[in-house]
């Protein structure tokens, strides 16, 4: 029997008071990169080989331009 690691990156969270138009996850933490990338590059790292992102609506096409489809 084989394992199946999963990650999941829950973004639907509270704001946390910055009042950017955007979610919080996309802080910059170093310049062109994100706290949501940050946030996919540990659970590649950790082997998980499908990587879920839940995200309220509206915010797929932001964070899918920054992300991109693959790791």
């Amino acid at each position: 029997m084989t394992e199946h690691l999963v990650g999941i990156i829950p973004i639907t969270t509270q704001p946390m008071g910055f009042d950017f138009e955007w979610h919080d996850c996309l802080m910059p933490i170093a310049p062109n990169y994100y706290a949501v990338e940050r946030a996919v590059l540990e659970c590649a790292y950790a082997g998980c080989e499908t990587i879920w992102i839940t995200l309220a609506y509206g915010q797929e096409p932001l964070v899918r331009e920054i992300l991109g489809d693959f790791v």
